[in-house]
């Protein structure tokens, strides 16, 4: 069994950011203590891969990393068995659960970051025609395995 770090001092002090009743100063205080380009990108993600057993939606599947070069705080998904499950529509879920989540998306510079990585991955990963180019490569290979198994199974 993994030890548990005895000073979670980092997270204590995220917690505090989060619960800063000021948007902007809250601001200030996540940005201090979370990778804020970082976050951005992994609350779009758990949306655009419906990932709702994740940090964002469900405050699970999670890990948190504290870099020491930069004191700075990274969310790393993890038991990621419940994505691509049901859909996320519009691409702004009905509530962020997590409560880092939830006061980041309550400032305009978060809600402003989220934005633009959803930007970024629809022009950028997200690429529709390489994606059905690329299931129907994977789908032409694997029909043959399975039609082995018997045309049900194909």
């Amino acid at each position: 069994m993994a030890k548990k770090p005895d000073n979670q001092e980092d997270l204590k002090q995220l917690v505090a950011a989060a619960r800063t009743p000021g948007l902007p100063e809250r601001w200030v205080q996540l940005a201090g203590r979370l990778d804020t380009n970082s976050f951005s990108r992994y609350l779009a993600m758990q949306v655009f891969t419906c990932n709702w057993d994740g940090y964002a939606m469900f405050k699970n599947n999670y890990r948190v990393y504290h870099d020491p070069e930069s004191g700075r705080l990274y969310f790393i998904p993890h038991g990621m068995d419940q994505t691509f499950g049901r859909t996320l529509s519009p691409l702004l879920p009905r509530r962020w659960e997590g409560l880092v989540a939830r006061a980041f998306m309550e400032t305009s510079e978060g809600r402003a970051l989220y934005q633009r990585q959803i930007g970024l991955l629809f022009t950028n990963v997200y690429q529709t025609a390489e994606q059905v180019r690329r299931v129907d490569e994977l789908a032409g290979t694997l029909r043959p395995l399975f039609a082995e198994q018997g045309a049900r199974a194909a």
